[in-house]
């Protein structure tokens, strides 16, 4: 395949790997919201009306351990998948660079080791890392919202009937996402361009390459300015990192831009190459290297 063969087979993978878990999510939440109904199926009730009682209050461990179990078991099967597919999106990548460059086995299984510790996995020990990406995925943050949905019935008295049919409407979402969906879409909603761009730049890192491409697909009515300007620029690694001082609309602020690119839901890529070729290509179409590019949408 030729570099274009293989950006279009990245693209394509990244896509479907994100419905895949998109997939796995939701059937997740519908699980989990069976689950926790078959629970809240318990609660003792006064007129209608759900009791303000110990019995009650005690459910609520029950349904937290709910939580807790469907999130674990969310993980364990993501995990290996997870992996599986970033190896494939890593070789993918090694494979773009190695029509330029000599990408060796050893310089792959790098790129692979760093691009799932910045995910929080580490390959050598098979363990998750504390505090990461991967170790967040079983947070509290959910657990949270469900509880607070809970006691809030519990403490207003709310009817049975009416906590029921609501607490449904927002666990499963009416026309948006559920509760779990709306946890991973946080977490995951850019999770394989991520992994895309940050073994890019590993491959940089590993190959010596100082300058990038801002590739990125033809302007559309939404892209941001801060891309329009950008589409096809040549930038250095240095005047890149530089543009994290800066402020637009869809920024990521808690990743950086060699990693985020454009902001939210970005669909563009870095493609690090040499100085030397920056210069040609520069040259060739008559741009200066880490120019802004008129906005042509």
């Amino acid at each position: 395949m030729n570099r274009r063969e293989i950006q279009s087979a990245i693209n394509k993978l990244i896509a479907q790997l994100g419905e895949t878990l998109r997939g796995w999510v939701k059937r997740a939440q519908t699980s989990l919201f069976e689950r926790i109904a078959g629970i809240l199926d318990g609660l003792e009730t006064e007129g209608g009306r759900i009791a303000r009682n110990a019995a009650n209050t005690a459910l609520q461990g029950d349904v937290a351990s709910a939580v807790t179990v469907s999130q674990n078991g969310l993980l364990a099967q993501l995990l290996p998948w997870l992996v599986r597919n970033v190896r494939r999106l890593v070789s993918l990548n090694g494979d773009y660079y190695q029509t330029r460059n000599e990408v060796g086995p050893s310089i792959r299984d790098t790129a692979i080791r760093q691009v799932l510790l910045s995910l929080g996995y580490d390959n050598q020990t098979r363990q998750i890392v504390s505090g990461t990406y991967l170790d967040n995925l079983t947070g509290d943050n959910l657990k949270r919202q469900v509880l607070s949905r809970v006691s809030s019935a519990i403490a207003g008295r709310s009817t049975i009937a009416g906590f029921r049919k609501t607490f449904r409407q927002d666990f499963i979402g009416r026309k948006g996402l559920g509760l779990v969906e709306k946890e991973f879409a946080n977490l995951s909603g850019n999770l394989f361009a991520d992994v895309s761009r940050t073994t890019g730049l590993v491959y940089a890192e590993e190959l010596d390459l100082t300058h990038a491409i801002y590739s990125h697909g033809r302007p559309i009515p939404t892209t941001r300015k801060f891309c329009c300007q950008r589409i096809n620029g040549i930038y250095t690694k240095e005047e890149i990192e530089r543009w994290d001082g800066l402020t637009w609309a869809g920024k990521r602020t808690s990743t950086p831009t060699t990693v985020a690119m454009g902001g939210w839901q970005c669909r563009g890529v870095f493609r690090w190459i040499t100085k030397e070729l920056a210069e040609t290509l520069a040259k060739q179409r008559g741009i200066e290297i880490n120019a802004l590019i008129p906005c042509q949408k």
